[in-house]
């Protein structure tokens, strides 16, 4: 059995539009893909059906694997993404080949959302406390999973996957959790400082007005100073006219 390559492409392509994830984005599928030492390896579980091709025997998982490589290239502004989903075998037969699950198209889009909130997360510093959206369960799941037939458990990423995607959500809330107190505490003293800066505005405003005031009384007290200094000499003058005239009646009245 193929997968359905387009319906993952055409899911990716559709959700970087609907999230205005900037840049290029492009996912790739590649049945081949391994741990690289470039890029963001970011894995996902999945609800999938299987049906073996020797005995026609069918059975669901809830363990299907999923492995994404997220590179973004800054100069080109150009991301891509490759993908591969793991096989599994059929526990009936000695020699089974190893079949490429069914996933239905509302888990893929689960996935997908998934995968594109982490690339806005890492790429883009979008702190959204978006939660990973779990598979919807269709059927029966028969017994415990089998890691033998399971190509995930045998390249390592059964056993490690689910806690890995619970620490990493957990970090970028601890993340998110510490960059909102540091927001909290730099709006604390911006507003402390705007306090502070506001009051000392007010501080200046009130002393410059006080010292416009003092300015006014002592421009006004020696405009009052001058005006007291230019009539003094006019009043002395009055004062020896009048004392002259006086003199001179008295003296006229003696010699009568």
């Amino acid at each position: 059995m193929k997968m359905n390559v387009f319906r993952w492409e055409e899911e990716f392509s559709n959700k970087i539009e609907e999230l205005e994830v900037p840049d290029n984005w492009d996912l790739h599928v590649d049945m081949n893909l391994v741990k690289q030492k470039t890029g963001l390896i970011y894995t996902q579980q999945t609800f999938g059906s299987f049906r073996c091709s020797h005995c026609a025997r069918s059975w669901n998982s809830s363990k299907v694997s999923v492995l994404f490589i997220i590179n973004l290239n800054n100069r080109m502004r150009r991301g891509t993404v490759k993908m591969r989903i793991f096989k599994q075998g059929c526990e009936r037969c000695s020699s089974p080949e190893e079949m490429i699950p069914t996933v239905t198209s509302d888990n893929i889009e689960r996935v997908v959302c998934n995968l594109v909130h982490k690339i806005q997360r890492k790429f883009y510093e979008v702190n959204d406390q978006y939660q990973d959206q779990k598979p919807k369960i269709y059927g029966l799941l028969e017994g415990l999973h089998n890691k033998e037939r399971c190509e995930a458990c045998r390249d390592g990423f059964c056993k490690q996957q689910m806690l890995s995607c619970a620490y990493e959500q957990n970090g970028e809330q601890r993340v998110y959790e510490q960059n909102s107190d540091q927001r909290e505490y730099e709006q604390y003293w911006e507003q402390k400082e705007y306090k502070q800066d506001r009051e000392q505005r007010e501080y200046e405003q009130d002393r410059e007005q006080r010292e416009y005031e003092q300015n006014r009384e002592q421009r006004e007290y020696e405009q009052n100073r001058e005006q007291r200094d230019s009539a003094a000499p006019a009043a002395l003058s009055v004062m020896g006219l009048v004392v002259g005239v006086a003199a001179i009646a008295l003296m006229y009245f003696a010699n009568k």
